[in-house]
């Protein structure tokens, strides 16, 4: 294979690529390992001047380095960026001036050890003397040359994982259209409602998990128990493939508006193991004022929802339970279901555990382990998550409780009472 075409076989600059093809690189992307540590990057290189705003897009990391020529000897010198105050912190002695173009280089597309969120806001004006590169005070003048400018470039990988447009008990069939142009563009498959991402490149990662909003009532004045936000940081590795489940909120019946079920619950999960989840919150029945136990918690025991004193939400990743002949479905957990309603006529089932399928339960939970409320209304549906909210009691205020939640990463962010807004979501930050 040609020097620098696959990472196994990097060049160490473009300048070795050219003389090893003997043409002209511009623009055409190639495998560097500039320092030789056995990591490549794929890079774009730059004959020629090239304005630096643009051949860049997205972010500019947080470090760039330029290797400057004095007769003959390579300085290295650091540059640093500041994210608080977006102004250059320039190495002793050197001064760059406001416009700056590369002559020789190459940008990165992805910087597996740098990462940044200033935005390029810097354009850079032509050298009116194509020989100097920097400005003529007398600390920089002797530079005459400038050997090769790294503009040290993260593209900013961040994918957002939803529901992809589906409702209700059952998950999506299919990604369609709707990462199309984005940064997993083409990572992502399902299979059974659940979305299969591979993993472009290895790294730590940031995971932010969203739990579904419960359903609620049509005389309930506040909306469902609010689904929970989980975030920490992971390391994965490339190709591997994580499943994700994005929870959907609970819903309730178009003819029985008197009760409703169990938002789910929002999985990230490597192999059998989950990595980090975020409970969804409990249904509603004619609630007017928000209630901690309906709620999805930031612990792995699920809530035991509200007005239902011989309830328990699920713990040790297990399903919630109910007062069996007069309550709704609880909601499912990892490992197991939520237990079913045992009344007749209609009585609400258990969402299924992640490991089960996470399908929702009847009537309408939502997918991720929601439970189901009652096909005729009153007696609402516990969320899903690491562990199940219980079912709602069969009581003229009540609440199914909301899931439990789990995160196995380092720096956690981590808050029980976050959407109050409808279905999950999954957050993925490519950090370094």
């Amino acid at each position: 294979a040609p020097l620098g075409s696959i990472p196994e076989l990097p060049a160490r600059s473009c300048r070795e690529i050219t003389a090893s093809e003997g043409k002209n690189t511009a623009s055409n992307k190639y495998w560097l390992d500039p320092s030789g540590t056995g990591k490549a990057v794929l890079v774009y290189c730059v004959e020629g001047w090239q304005k630096c705003g643009r051949i860049m897009r997205g972010k500019i990391g947080a470090t760039m380095e330029t290797w400057l020529e004095e007769e003959n000897n390579l300085d290295k010198w650091q540059d640093r960026l500041s994210a608080k105050d977006r102004r250059r912190r320039i190495a002793p002695t050197i001064r760059f001036p406001q416009s700056l173009w590369i002559k020789r280089g190459y940008s990165y597309l992805s910087a597996p050890d740098l990462h940044s969120d200033i935005d390029i806001t810097i354009f850079m004006d032509a050298p009116s003397n194509p020989d100097v590169s920097l400005d003529d005070d007398s600390t920089a003048s002797k530079y005459h040359n400038l050997y090769s400018f790294v503009y040290v470039f993260y593209e900013g990988f961040t994918a957002v994982f939803t529901n992809l447009g589906k409702n209700g008990t059952e998950g999506p069939n299919s990604v369609g259209s709707h990462y199309t142009g984005q940064d997993h563009d083409g990572q992502v498959t399902v299979s059974s409602g659940i979305q299969l991402w591979t993993v472009p490149h290895t790294g730590e990662y940031r995971i932010e998990t969203i739990g579904a909003l419960g359903g609620y009532s049509e005389d309930s004045v506040i909306n469902g128990g609010r689904g929970a936000r989980m975030i920490g940081n992971f390391m994965l590795t490339k190709d591997e493939i994580i499943r994700i489940l994005v929870g959907q909120r609970g819903e309730r019946s178009n003819s029985y508006k008197n009760a409703a079920s169990g938002g789910g619950g929002t999985f990230v999960v490597r192999g059998e193991k989950p990595l980090i989840i975020a409970g969804g919150g409990g249904g509603v029945a004619k609630m007017t004022e928000q209630h901690s136990g309906c709620d999805a918690s930031i612990n792995t025991t699920g809530n035991a929802g509200y007005n239902s004193p011989f309830l328990s939400g699920g713990s040790n990743g297990n399903g919630g339970q109910t007062d069996k002949p007069h309550s709704g479905g609880g909601g499912g957990g990892f490992n197991s279901n939520g237990e079913d309603s045992q009344q007749s006529h209609g009585g609400g089932k258990g969402g299924k555990g992640f490991l089960k399928g996470g399908k929702g339960g009847a009537y309408w939970g939502g997918f991720g382990g929601g439970g189901g409320s009652r096909f005729i209304g009153e007696i609402p549906g516990g969320g899903g998550g690491y562990s199940g909210g219980s079912g709602g009691a069969n009581k003229n205020i009540s609440c199914g409780g909301g899931g439990g939640s789990f995160n196995n990463g380092t720096n956690q962010q981590n808050e029980c009472c976050y959407n109050a807004a409808g279905h999950g979501k999954v957050i993925i930050t490519f950090l370094h």
